[in-house]
């Protein structure tokens, strides 16, 4: 990804196809992170390997999703809306919280409907 993909009268899908790697990218990062890692752990069910507790429902499961509570957007679609995204994807971890899949769909319809 050059400089240059980005100036006006460059190839608009080819930048947003930049942009949507640098977004993916940062996620993996993201999931990598302390907070990210923090939220997880607290997220854990002592004495039984591999289950959490939902922060929403109190179910026990197998997968939790780690979750912004205050959303941090539409994915962007140009650099400078990326520049925007990028510090609410690493928010702290008092905007985080971990939630089952099923918690965590209802969450994103209601946010969904709000716009």
């Amino acid at each position: 990804m050059l400089l240059k993909d980005f100036e006006p009268g460059g190839n608009v899908q080819k930048r947003r196809s930049d942009i949507a790697k640098l977004v993916s990218h940062s996620r993996e990062v993201w999931r990598q992170s302390l907070k990210y890692q923090e939220v997880k752990r607290n997220s854990k069910i002592l004495g039984k390997s591999g289950w959490f507790t939902c922060q929403t429902c109190g179910r026990e499961t197998e997968k939790i999703c780690i979750d912004h509570m205050i959303p941090i957007g539409k994915q962007p679609i140009d650099l400078s809306e990326f520049g925007a995204w990028l510090p609410r994807l690493f928010c702290g971890t008092e905007n985080l919280e971990g939630i089952c899949s099923d918690c965590h769909r209802d969450k994103s319809k209601r946010e969904r409907r709000k716009k």
